[in-house]
């Protein structure tokens, strides 16, 4: 019995990292997305650079075994031509080494990875895309360019998609109605 009191904690937690926040309950900005951060090779990345698609920005920790496990998700949205995947390594301390050898030993194929630093941190790089309370967080925006939706959790492919689809649906009846 006490070993399963021990896993009751661990087992909540991992639901509600299951659970996605919806935009009323995100902080979704109405505003376009104007934000730059540096790539692990030193170059500078746009949000904004990718009008058009839309943008998965991945924020995950080495240690997180949840993150590994949507690995083979992005990578396969990143595949698609109108999805791109940045992925943003948190709370690795200082040990840069780590986080590209776990790039590697995943098999991360995004379009880029930042350092993002630590969440605690007033100057990393992924207090610019928003809050973290656990990992995975993705921050969705869409084609053009706003905040569409945080998923606190791993991602899916099916569930990527549920939100394109509705998106164009929306816009198209948008068009509709007034008369495009």
């Amino acid at each position: 019995m006490r070993r399963l009191n021990r896993w009751i904690p661990v087992c909540l937690l991992a639901g509600l990292a299951l659970l996605p926040l919806k935009p009323a309950h995100a902080s979704v900005s109405p505003e376009p997305a104007n934000i730059q951060l540096t790539t692990m090779q030193g170059k500078p990345l746009k949000l904004s650079a990718f009008r058009g698609k839309w943008v998965l920005v991945n924020l995950w920790a080495p240690w997180c075994p949840i993150c590994y496990h949507e690995v083979p998700e992005l990578n396969a949205l990143n595949a698609r031509r109108d999805v791109v995947v940045i992925g943003v390594a948190v709370d690795y301390g200082s040990d840069e080494a780590s986080v590209r050898q776990a790039i590697e030993r995943a098999g991360m194929r995004y379009q880029a990875h930042v350092l993002g630093g630590n969440r605690t941190d007033a100057d990393a790089q992924s207090r610019r895309i928003g809050p973290t309370l656990f990992y995975p967080t993705t921050y969705v925006y869409s084609p053009d360019g706003r905040q569409h939706q945080v998923i606190a959790g791993p991602v899916s492919s099916e569930r990527i998609q549920q939100l394109i689809e509705g998106y164009r649906d929306r816009t198209r009846a948008a068009r509709t109605a007034s008369g495009l």
